[in-house]
């Protein structure tokens, strides 16, 4: 009897083994198949994913780096959070550094080896904004990610960049950064009054390690207040060079211009190009003297006292009598312009006996030219 109850659990131990193996491997198989079906999922979902560099990174002069993608694929891209971005390069020291970095991600203004979405677009060099669905990185459109590097990517330096979404599809672009022009010359202009002045390589000048001179864009930011640049708003080097920029003067002003400069890919400036008008000469242009009758008073005129300044009108030439009449008197005195004299205001009396003169010098508020004499004569 006691054989046949342990044959009988014996048997029963075996036959519950049996179904809690099934069991488990009917789980087990359960298990696989969802897992391979996620594996399908996501193996869908990433042939369908595809993001494409589009140009060139932007580098501003600091530690900013400026790229962006475009989403070939057929997956709308969201949680940009989870992004990553990896940056190998090197930098501006001599000899330079190597640097490999994760950037963290950032919804603010990017700083110290952080990035940024700086925004999606259809077109980013065009900042035409998405249209549909904000946020969301839908087919065909542009994502443009603003990466701050600290230290900076060194000019000629290469660098390397690699972006991941959390399906594991992953965009990998190199560069070598522009080397940007440098200003060698930048001395200003002289020219005299009323001229044309060249502005030639001796006075303005940038040079391009990675760029022809062709390719140097000059860009008038602010023009000259008075007088003429000709051309007035963009030049190359090599226009300068050929001699084709020129200054005009015409009136009084501010006659210098600020500019920028750019190869296309990097623009440095403002800088301001200096030019000075050098003042004309006042020019004693008629001193004939004045002959009158004893006791009788006349009008000095301008065929008989005239000066001329190609810079200055008629009232800002002065006259200052150093040495004065001593046989009469000068009317309005010892100080009149050329406006005075153009309006047959100066006039000289006489109160004595014979001839008389007075000595006089004439300024433009600049220069001063004299003295000289004007003679009386009185019969």
């Amino acid at each position: 009897m006691e054989n046949v109850l342990v044959a009988f659990v014996i048997i029963f131990i075996m036959i519950f083994g049996t179904m809690t193996l099934s069991e488990a491997m009917f789980t087990s198989q359960d298990m696989l198949q969802v897992s391979f079906q996620e594996m399908e999922a996501r193996l869908e979902e990433q042939a369908r994913t595809n993001l494409a560099p589009v140009d060139e990174p932007v580098f501003s002069p600091t530690n900013s780096v400026m790229v962006t993608f475009r989403n070939t694929g057929s997956m709308r891209l969201i949680d940009f959070d989870q992004w990553d971005v990896i940056v190998q390069y090197f930098d501006a020291s001599d000899p330079a550094n190597y640097h490999i970095d994760w950037l963290s991600h950032t919804s603010n203004v990017p700083f110290g080896n952080e990035w940024t979405v700086d925004g999606i677009y259809m077109d980013a060099d065009e900042a035409v904004e998405e249209i549909f669905e904000p946020d969301i990185l839908n087919t065909d459109e542009e994502i443009a990610l603003e990466l701050n590097v600290s230290p900076p990517v060194g000019p000629g330096q290469p660098i390397r960049i690699l972006v991941s979404t959390p399906n594991g599809i992953h965009v990998s672009t190199a560069y070598v950064r522009n080397i940007p022009p440098e200003l060698v010359n930048n001395l200003g202009l002289t020219i005299a009054h009323g001229e044309t002045g060249m502005i030639d390589n001796t006075l303005l000048l940038s040079t391009d390690a990675d760029n022809e001179e062709a390719d140097l864009v000059y860009t008038v930011m602010v023009a000259p207040a008075a007088g003429t640049l000709t051309p007035a708003s963009t030049f190359t080097q090599v226009d300068i060079n050929e001699g084709l920029l020129s200054f005009t003067h015409d009136v009084s002003g501010d006659y210098s211009f600020q500019f920028t400069v750019s190869d296309g890919k990097d623009t440095i400036g403002p800088f301001v190009f200096p030019i000075t008008v050098t003042n004309a000469e006042v020019v004693l242009a008629a001193n004939t003297g004045l002959t009158l009758s004893t006791g009788a008073t006349e009008v000095i005129t301008s065929a008989m006292l005239n000066a001329t300044d190609a810079d200055d009108v008629p009232a800002d030439l002065t006259y200052s009598v150093i040495t004065l009449p001593a046989q009469g008197t000068l009317n309005p005195g010892p100080v009149f312009s050329q406006e005075h004299i153009d309006a047959g205001l100066l006039s000289y009396s006489h109160t004595g006996s014979g001839s008389d003169s007075f000595e006089f010098t004439i300024s433009d508020g600049e220069n001063t030219i004299g003295p000289f004499t004007f003679q009386l004569s009185v019969s």
